[in-house]
C-alpha cells in the first residue's frame, strides 16, 4: 500500500514538473515574441525615421546648392561646396567619431533587447513562485500526510 502511495506521488510529481517545464517553454516563447516585436517596432520606427530625414536633408542640400549658386553665379560652386561640406562630414565621422556612434549603436541595441522594465509576475515565475510550482509544493505536501 505505501509502494502504491509513493508510486502515485511520484507520478503525480512527474506529471507536475512536465506541466511546470511546458509553462516555462511557453513563458520563453512569449518572452521571445515580446523582445522581438519591440526589437522590430524600433528597427521599423528608425527606417521610417532616417527616410524622412534623408529628405529633408536632401532637399536642404539642393535649396542650400541653388542659393550658392545664385550668389557666386556659378553652379559648379554652388554644389561644390555642399559636396565639400559633405565630404567633411563623412570624413569626420570616420576618423573622430566611429568608435562614439558605434559604442552607442551598440548600447542602444543591447538596450533594446535586455532592458525592460520588470514584470514582477514574470519574476515570480521565473524563481519557482508560480502557479505550477506551488501546485507541486501542496500536493507533495498533502500526499506526505
Amino acid at each position: 500500500m505505501g509502494e502504491e502511495k509513493e508510486n502515485g506521488t511520484f507520478k503525480r510529481v512527474q506529471q507536475l514538473m512536465q506541466q511546470t517545464m511546458s509553462e516555462r517553454i511557453l513563458l520563453l516563447k512569449m518572452e521571445i515574441a515580446d523582445d522581438l516585436s519591440r526589437l522590430l517596432n524600433l528597427l521599423v520606427v528608425g527606417l521610417i525615421s532616417g527616410f524622412l530625414m534623408l529628405m529633408f536633408l536632401l532637399f536642404l542640400s539642393v535649396t542650400a546648392g541653388e542659393y550658392l549658386t545664385t550668389q557666386l553665379q556659378s553652379r559648379v560652386a554652388g554644389y561644390g561646396i555642399v559636396a565639400g561640406f559633405y565630404l567633411l562630414i563623412v570624413l569626420l565621422m570616420i576618423f573622430v567619431f566611429r568608435k562614439p556612434i558605434g559604442q552607442k549603436i551598440d548600447s542602444a541595441i543591447l538596450d533594446a533587447l535586455f532592458n525592460k522594465p520588470p514584470d514582477p509576475q514574470d519574476d515570480a515565475q521565473l524563481h519557482g513562485n508560480g502557479a505550477a510550482s506551488v501546485a507541486i509544493k501542496e500536493e507533495i505536501q498533502s500526499e506526505m500526510l
